[in-house]
């Protein structure tokens, strides 16, 4: 005899309330994030145990991790009434944030800060990018995201994947960008 778990009880409830099959194979996103923040505080925990031999109180809850989650979503919602849209990998507050192809391989390029997008832009050759009023500030870039990324594009295109991520030390906000193809198995 088989016992089932309490999800397998749910997951019955559910389709005889009328839900959809497909719904009972999704992940329980909230449910694994709040599990996932859990082992962290517990690891924190652990970790002060050791470095003060104090005990730690965690809490976490589903409804905190369920608005966590939706960052910066529903914040950007309710500052500007706007719902959210697709993405895809670009992040709808910070520009440049997103994929860019060079001669070889394609780059991730995240920068958060006005000062880190100055020194992308005189590692691509395009200082007078960090000193046009329309790429200034992030506010700007954001207002600008298409402009900018034809320039940035053009700044990296003629660039070697793996030349143009050579000094992070340097500041360089970029990562190689893997696609399905490019992971082994």
């Amino acid at each position: 005899m088989t016992r089932s778990s309490g999800h397998d009880r749910h997951d019955r409830r559910d389709r005889l309330a009328g839900e959809r099959p497909d719904a009972d194979r999704r992940a329980r996103l909230v449910d694994i994030t709040t599990g996932l923040y859990a082992a962290i505080g517990i690891l924190m925990a652990l970790s002060e145990r050791q470095r003060s031999g104090l005990g730690q109180f965690l809490e976490t809850t589903l409804y905190e991790t369920g608005l966590a989650i939706m960052h910066p979503h529903t914040a950007n919602y309710f500052m500007h009434g706007k719902p959210p849209g697709l993405t895809g990998n670009e992040h709808p507050n910070l520009v440049p944030y997103a994929i860019f192809p060079t001669k070889t391989d394609n780059i991730f390029i995240g920068v958060g800060n006005d000062g880190t997008f100055r020194k992308l832009a005189k590692e691509i050759s395009k200082p007078e990018l960090g000193t046009d009023p329309r790429f200034a500030r992030n506010k700007d870039r954001i207002a600008n995201r298409d402009a900018l990324a034809r320039r940035t594009r053009g700044g990296i295109q003629p660039a070697r994947g793996r030349t143009a991520l050579q000094s992070p030390a340097r500041g360089r906000p970029a990562r190689r960008a893997r696609c399905r193809r490019s992971i082994r198995r």
